[in-house]
């Protein structure tokens, strides 16, 4: 009888919920259609030789053979790491440096101007940013190389400079996505009450303390959820590497998304391609899992 009694209820509960479902139904069906399925699709194709004409041979672990013994895919992985590393790390400390400063703004429409102007960039498209930098730091017009040939240095290939070519496109990457994580923070900060301010005021606390000791700890769980954001997100760089880098620094540049867009796409070797994509998607996973365990994303304190 109280089996019964559970199972009845059990069924009143899915019965009263079929509107839910059904409303939550073209959210699923997306996820599945472009998120689940082209990975399962990926992972059988990195175990075939598929032709362009389509026809495909199954060839076992030989695709993933192939980039294990390819010395550009470990060159290019280990770009990925150091391109994920700084990314991450000023993805969230420099949006939060800058949304704290411009917290302390008192003038309402200075505040909104300079929000405004740092968010512009991550409206443009990177084939924008891109050709707007390099015109910019281009050696024979750009404003940059005439200014320092003014100085009396000679003009610098900015684009061709291997030492510096990890770091310029760090640079521009932020300079375009920082104002997003601005926004994210700034919409945090209004949620502080002026109470914690208040009181910290009344224990003597100056503006840095109070920083520190109040500003700090309330946007704990918005850092937390920018750092997941941006280890999520740091394996799929690509735009900002296709269309910054060139032949000449492409050691120094090359990450193993633009990796799998030449192997695939470019030498038309398919499977190879969906091997690295299966590769780098695991390691994205586990990243993600670490993030996730060391962070407590998710799970109550």
């Amino acid at each position: 009888m109280p089996n019964q009694t559970a199972l009845s209820r059990k069924r009143r509960q899915i019965i009263s919920n079929i509107p839910n479902y059904i409303m939550l139904f073209p959210a699923i069906a997306y996820i599945v259609v472009f998120c689940f399925y082209p990975i399962v699709s990926g992972l059988i194709m990195s175990f075939y030789d598929i032709k362009i004409t389509g026809s495909r041979t199954f060839t076992g672990l030989a695709n993933f053979n192939t980039i294990f013994a390819d010395p550009n895919f470990w060159s290019a992985l280990k770009n990925t790491f150091v391109f994920a590393f700084w990314n991450c790390v000023f993805g969230v400390l420099l949006s939060l440096a800058v949304a704290v400063l411009l917290n302390e703004i008192r003038n309402i429409f200075a505040k909104r101007f300079i929000q405004t102007v740092i968010y512009l960039p991550n409206l443009l498209s990177w084939v924008v940013v891109g050709s707007s930098f390099m015109f910019l730091l281009s050696p024979t017009v750009g404003p940059v190389n005439k200014v320092l040939q003014a100085m009396g240095y000679e003009a610098v290939n900015f684009f061709s400079k291997t030492d510096i070519a990890r770091g310029l496109i760090i640079f521009i990457n932020q300079w375009k996505i920082t104002g997003y994580g601005v926004i994210i923070y700034t919409a945090a900060l209004v949620g502080i009450s002026s109470d914690q301010y208040e009181a910290a005021t009344l224990d003597g606390a100056g503006r840095f303390q109070q920083i520190w000791y109040v500003t700090i700890p309330n946007l704990k769980n918005t850092i937390i959820t920018m750092v997941m954001l941006n280890v999520m997100g740091m394996f799929q760089l690509f735009d900002p590497i296709y269309v910054l880098s060139n032949r000449v620094t492409m050691g120094q540049t090359d990450v193993v998304m633009t990796y799998i867009y030449r192997t695939s796409l470019a030498k038309i070797r398919l499977g190879t391609g969906a091997a690295a994509s299966a590769v780098l998607t695991v390691i994205a996973l586990i990243f993600t899992l670490v993030t996730k365990k060391v962070t407590k994303f998710g799970f109550d304190d």
